[in-house]
């Protein structure tokens, strides 16, 4: 079985934030959420980007909170590099 592509990425929000690193902390990350009862698909619908992430962090990084107004949702940048969120589902 080949490997799954990942780009490491930051998430904040308000039931699991930190560095994700590989397809097994995002699992984590979706458990956190599905433990309080959220609807994980909306994390990549509504988790927008953070504008000059990776410019100041060296990564890109998404959230629910004011500061996250860039135009790209997780879901879009997850597409765009390819990268399979839906491992959980």
């Amino acid at each position: 079985m080949a490997e799954e592509k990942w780009v490491p990425f930051f998430f904040d929000g308000n039931a699991h934030f930190g560095e994700i690193t590989s397809p097994e902390e995002w699992k984590k990350a979706l458990a956190d959420y599905q433990k309080v009862g959220k609807n994980v698909q909306l994390l990549m619908e509504r988790a927008r980007r953070l504008p000059n992430d990776v410019e100041k962090y060296g990564k890109p990084m998404f959230g629910f909170y004011a500061e996250y107004t860039g135009p790209e949702t997780l879901g879009e940048w997850a597409a765009k590099e390819d990268i399979n969120l839906d491992i959980a589902f």
